[in-house]
Formats: structure tokens, C-alpha cells, sequence
């Protein structure tokens, strides 16, 4: 298995740069498609709940140039985007038992006024029963490969910072770095 935990922490980790937790978010989304998440749903669905939730704190101080600001706001909806495309591809692969998930995420979403159009029809789906369509999964693989360009000295270095709580947090798990699968280089060569 993966760096799970290590990946949860870029994402929220106020430290890392933007631009990476937003392709950390979108490798999570890739890797779901690979691998079954099921047994760690909640330490995903969570994190990006909050990671949407506290977006808007991510903003450029006030302080800051007006182009600043829009930059920041863009990187903010790429962000919010990311995380909910990364939900639909958990919407799919837990399918009913997402069902969970649905009303905090439904809170969270409509708290910041956002709209995700495959969530919807993923979620009405699961709500009516119905199975999911080709036209669903091609939808759900497109919202996740947005062709980013991984820079590895950004991932090791986000690594590097995770280093010294990361033998506690697989002990939680029921592992440790050595059967990790090798750690962030998995998680390139998996996606």
C-alpha cells in the first residue's frame, strides 16, 4: 500500500505550496482507480472535506496585489475543484457505502455555494439506484487526468518534511515504511 497518510498530509499541510497539494489531491483521485480505498475512506473523504472547507483561508493577505489575490483565489477553485473531482472517483469506487459521506458533504458543499456537476449525477445515481454507465466512469477518469506535471523535488521535499511522524502513523495502520511499497516513488509510478 502507499504512503496513505504521508499523501493526506501534503494535502493539508498549510506549508506545501498550492500548486503541489493540489497534484498531491488529483494523485490520490488517479491512484483510487488503481487501488481499492475502501478500508481507508474516512481518512480521505475527511481531509478533503476539510481542505474545501478551509480554502478560502489559503487566500493572499490582504496586503497583497489585486493580481496576487485573483492568482490565489484561482489556485483556491483549482484546489476545491481537485478535491471534489478526487470525491467523485471515491463516489464510484465505494458506491452505496459513500452514502455515509453524502450529508457532510452535501453541508460543506453548499456552505461555499459550490456546484460540481459529476458529483451531482454520481450521487443521484447512487440515491435512485441506478448503476453507473460507461459515460460515468469516462466522466470520472477525465475529471482526475488534467495532465499536471509532477516535479519530484517538490514531492520529496514534501516527503522529507513527513519523515519523523511517519513510522507512528503506519503503526496506526497496521504497517511501516518498509512494506510501504516505497513511498512517494509508488505513488509516481502507480498514477
Amino acid at each position: 500500500m502507499v504512503r496513505l497518510a504521508l499523501q493526506i498530509k501534503v494535502i493539508e499541510s498549510p506549508e506545501v505550496p498550492l500548486e503541489v497539494r493540489r497534484m498531491a489531491i488529483g494523485t490520490l483521485g488517479r491512484l483510487s482507480r488503481l487501488l481499492n480505498f475502501s478500508d481507508f475512506s474516512s481518512r480521505i473523504v475527511h481531509p478533503l472535506l476539510r481542505v474545501i472547507d478551509t480554502a478560502s483561508a489559503l487566500l493572499a493577505p490582504s496586503g497583497s496585489s489585486a493580481q496576487a489575490a485573483v492568482g490565489a483565489a484561482t489556485t483556491v477553485a483549482a484546489i476545491r475543484v481537485a478535491a471534489v473531482d478526487t470525491l467523485c472517483c471515491l463516489v464510484y469506487q465505494l458506491g452505496p457505502n459513500f452514502a455515509l459521506y453524502m450529508p457532510v458533504v452535501s453541508k460543506i458543499m453548499a456552505k461555499h455555494k459550490l456546484r460540481h456537476e459529476t458529483y451531482d449525477n454520481l450521487v443521484n445515481k447512487l440515491l435512485k439506484n441506478q448503476p453507473f454507465t460507461p459515460d460515468d466512469i469516462a466522466t470520472v477518469a477525465g475529471a482526475i487526468n488534467d495532465g499536471s506535471v509532477v516535479h519530484m523535488q517538490q514531492l520529496m521535499a514534501a516527503e522529507s518534511k513527513g519523515k519523523s511522524s511517519a513510522d507512528y502513523e503506519w503503526a496506526d495502520v497496521g504497517m511501516d515504511n518498509a512494506g510501504a511499497g516505497g513511498g512517494m516513488s509508488c505513488i509516481l509510478s502507480c498514477a
